[in-house]
């Protein structure tokens, strides 16, 4: 049976093989400690989709980080998730919005607000 990858939807995380599937709600712990260990999941919602992928800081020190992927008109656009503990709801539809915004993008190609003093840093690759 082929494995499909973790999908975030409605706030419920399916995960699992085809046809034997289990869900866990974002912002819960077992959503949480689930993080710690997955490598990848993709995400929807109304303002934009994306698939996140678990990453190694490059120096070494920082750690584990979430950061978001998505290709729209053959770009590759990306932004800084954050650590496990920081992917809420709120933050996965916040980053989905931004990617999805072709105006932020545009605008400001390095990094977009959030709000309050937290930044979303967006870049695009070729």
């Amino acid at each position: 049976m082929a494995r499909t990858m973790p999908h975030v939807e409605q706030g419920t995380l399916t995960v699992g093989l085809q046809g034997g599937q289990g869900a866990l709600r974002v912002g819960d712990p077992a959503w949480f400690s689930w993080l710690e260990t997955a490598t990848a999941f993709t995400f929807a919602c109304p303002a934009g989709t994306f698939t996140a992928r678990r990453e190694r800081a490059s120096s070494g020190r920082g750690g584990w980080y979430w950061r978001a992927y998505q290709r729209r008109a053959g770009k590759l656009r990306r932004a800084y998730l954050g650590k496990a503990a920081e992917l809420t709801l709120e933050r996965l539809q916040t980053v989905a919005a931004h990617l999805s915004n072709t105006d932020v993008a545009e605008q400001i190609p390095d990094i977009a607000r959030v709000g309050g003093d937290e930044a979303l840093a967006v870049s695009r690759e070729p």
